[in-house]
């Protein structure tokens, strides 16, 4: 099996592209369930994660 895809001339480690697909399932599930958008979702999980490096400091 192939380990690199090719899109628009440009060259992609397969096992990343994967990784990226599934999380944007991921943030397509969570929108349809919550009635949020996807930009909605992110800014979430950013707004909590650098909380949670601020609190760490």
């Amino acid at each position: 099996m192939k380990k690199t895809l090719y899109l628009n001339d440009r060259e992609y480690e397969k096992q990343t592209v994967l990784l990226q697909l599934d999380n944007l399932f991921f943030l397509q599930r969570e929108a349809l369930a919550t009635g949020s958008s996807v930009s909605e979702i992110l800014n979430t999980i950013i707004t909590k994660h650098f909380e949670e490096i601020e609190q760490n400091e």
